[in-house]
């Protein structure tokens, strides 16, 4: 029940909509797939929905979203170049996608910076 594990649930769920669906249509889902189709393709996107939020939510992402907004301050020393999940642009994007109930979604690519580091210590 990590935060990290939501976050890549939502990831995984994100692509597993995205592959119901025909990204070259300019057409909303519901346009094309058949009702069974459908019905699978909005549950999809509900379950991502649902896990980003958890993520995103949790203490530790809310973390981050501090830490982030403390970068985009004027003359900060941290780095927005550094982005971390679940904040990040392609985040931003496939939450949207799977909002959507009027536009086409939009199919993105997993990039290789893509998941939630965790780094653990026992001693």
């Amino acid at each position: 029940d990590s935060p990290q594990a939501h976050y890549h649930l939502g990831i995984a769920f994100y692509q597993m909509a995205m592959l119901l669906v025909d990204s070259t249509s300019p057409d909303h889902p519901s346009e094309y797939l058949a009702p069974p189709q459908l019905e699978k393709y909005e549950a999809l996107c509900r379950r991502g929905l649902a896990a980003f939020q958890q993520a995103r939510g949790s203490e530790e992402g809310r973390r981050r979203q501090r830490a982030m907004r403390a970068a985009a301050t004027p003359g900060s020393d941290e780095s927005l170049s550094t982005l971390d999940a679940p904040w990040q642009p392609d985040d931003d994007a496939r939450i949207k996608a799977m909002e959507e109930v009027t536009e086409p979604p939009t199919l993105l690519r997993i990039s290789p910076k893509v998941g939630w580091s965790w780094f653990s210590c026992r001693v």
